[in-house]
């Protein structure tokens, strides 16, 4: 029968190369797997992903590896998605971890999944999809979102390389079960945590995530000034956008009545 687009098949049969490994990680954190019959009732076996636009090049590059025709579609135009159709493919992924429904239940993998030679290649590519580096008050602060187990094997793992991270925070602190996230803010951690995270990455990562990450690798204070410390039309103390307060507001108020 002819396919209209066509993988190698056998791609995550094993977690044996550091673009396995990348990509199975950014799977564990913006993938969606599911399962289940169309109204033509034909089987759907499918693996979702979905991107800002200006990351869409990381999925074109998943493609490539994946030896695959397939394409990307626009979503909203804002973001691109990757859709594959595949049997083979599905059941390999949720057989290494990445499940349906995975947000509140999702489980670090085993070194049967990710070998530990591997593992910072896999941690890569979460922290690509569900990690972040915020500012948070006018400093560069490391985040990572999961499940609770998931974060504390993470949190582990990093302990044995070095890593101090805080402990796990709730999203929501009202609810029984609920995802949350782990910082690292202490500036010569955060630059443990890129060496470890980088080694011999080759050409799998976020451009605009390493771009920070390489800020924090060279600077060489306690910490990271984002913001600038007066105002960008007085010399009064920062606030906001560029602008005092009084300005902020002023500038803020001005654009409203344009709209």
């Amino acid at each position: 029968m002819y396919k209209k687009y066509y993988y190698n098949e056998e791609y995550f049969k094993k977690i044996d190369s550091k673009d396995k490994a990348y990509f199975l990680g950014l799977l564990y954190a913006d993938g969606n797997v599911y399962h289940g019959t169309e109204s033509n009732k034909k089987q759907r076996n499918r693996i979702q992903i979905t991107l800002n636009n200006d990351d869409a090049y990381i999925l074109q590059k998943f493609l490539n590896y994946l030896g695959s025709n397939s394409k990307l579609y626009s979503d909203k135009k804002r973001y691109t998605k990757l859709i594959l159709d595949n049997k083979s493919l599905y059941n390999d992924i949720i057989r290494l971890g990445c499940i349906p429904n995975k947000s509140l239940i999702l489980k670090f993998p085993t070194e049967e999944q990710v070998p530990s030679n591997l593992l910072h290649h896999f941690v890569r590519g979460y922290f690509d999809g569900d990690g972040g580096i915020n500012t948070d008050r006018n400093y560069l602060n490391i985040s990572f979102t999961s499940s609770e187990d998931f974060l504390k094997s993470l949190s582990e793992l990093f302990k044995q390389k070095g890593i101090e991270t805080g402990s796990y925070k709730k999203r929501y602190t009202h609810h029984t079960v609920s995802a949350g996230s782990i910082y690292i803010g202490k500036r010569e951690i955060q630059k443990i945590l890129y060496r470890y995270l980088y080694e011999e990455c080759d050409d799998l990562f976020l451009h605009r995530k390493k771009n920070k990450f390489e800020i924090l690798e060279t600077y060489e204070g306690t910490r990271i000034l984002v913001h600038p410390s007066t105002c960008s039309i007085c010399d009064k103390d920062y606030h906001s956008k560029g602008f005092c307060k009084y300005h902020y507001q002023k500038n803020y108020y001005s654009k409203r009545k344009l709209l």
